[in-house]
Order: C-alpha cells, then structure tokens, then sequence
C-alpha cells in the first residue's frame, strides 16, 4: 500500500517546493561538471553558456523539464520497489532509500555534462542526445549505481551467525598439531 504514494502526482505547491532547488543544483552541478573537463563555462540564472569548438557561443538551458524532478520521482519508486525484493537488514534498506535522492542528482548532472560535452564537439549529436538518448542513458546508470551500493552493504558486514570460525594453527581444538614422523626401517 505504501507503494502507491508513488502514483499519485506532487501538487504544484509541493512541485515549487523540490522543483526550484533541484533546477539550481543540476545547473551549479552541470557548470561544475563542465568546468572540470576543459571547456569554458559559465552560468546565469537557470542558463550554463559554453564556447564550442569554434568558439561560438552555446546555451545549455537547463529548463525545469531538466531539473531532474520527473527522473527523481521515478528513482525513488524503484529503489523502494528493489528495498521491498531484496533480503538484507533495516539498515541497508534504509541506506539504499536515503541515497536514492544523492543518486538522482548525481546521474542529472552527468546527463547535463554529456549533453555540454557532445554541445561543444557536435551539435547535431547534443541534440540527438538530447532528444532520445537523455532518457535512456540516465535510468540505467542510476539503477547500476544504486545496484552497485546494494553489492558494496551486502558485503560490508559479515554475519557472524553465518561466518565459519577461522582456524588458527595450533590453537584451539579444532587443529590439532601434527605428530612427528621418526623415520622407520626401510
């Protein structure tokens, strides 16, 4: 039942609320992102302007469609989902749902690097990008981040229940210490 919270849309009071900041963040994100890689940068409002390689410059509108909102919605609902498959403790389950926010934000702002990146080499491939290959390029890096996450806690504590005790050599009653050989007759 808690599952279906995810169907029902944000009212547009809650949408201002999360929309707003996560269009700055992925804007401040995307200018980081870019500046980091070479290419000239530099951002105002809502608007990352680049210069391409022949030296025009480029705007990078990072639109409230580009904040990231509609692909955090979808994020969260999937982490949940995979929070209620898979065994493991309350805290890994908590854990994984907690940083399906960081995740969401983080798989944006590399959406938005790539876009600048292939911007300043290749326009037609940008909007390509753009266009049909934004959408499938952020779902499965999220979900193989957040698959990745899920390996890294799985294997962060051992279970002692589980665990078989570590035989030391000649302690203990399980290891007995070998008896010496005399040599015999031949």
């Amino acid at each position: 039942v808690f599952f279906l919270v995810f169907m029902f849309p944000l009212s547009s009071k809650l949408e201002r609320i999360f929309l707003d900041p996560l269009q700055r963040i992925a804007m401040r994100g995307g200018t980081y992102a870019l500046e980091t890689t070479g290419i000239e940068t530099y951002a105002e409002q809502n608007h990352i302007y680049i210069r391409d390689m022949n030296v025009e410059r480029q705007d990078l509108t990072v639109a409230e469609a580009s904040s990231g909102l509609n692909m955090l919605t979808i994020f969260t609902a999937m982490a949940v989902a995979l929070v209620f498959l898979m065994p493991g403790a309350l805290w890994e389950k908590i854990v994984i749902i907690a940083s399906a926010i960081p995740i969401a934000i983080f798989v944006n702002v590399m959406r938005i690097l790539v876009y600048g990146v292939l911007r300043y080499f290749n326009g037609a491939a940008a909007d390509w990008f753009h266009d049909y290959g934004a959408a499938p390029f952020m779902m499965p890096l999220a979900m193989g981040i957040l698959y990745l996450e899920y390996v890294v806690l799985r294997n962060l504590v051992i279970d002692e229940r589980k665990a078989a005790p570590v035989p030391v050599y000649g302690f203990g009653p399980a290891v007995k210490a070998p008896r010496p050989t005399t040599p015999g007759p031949a």
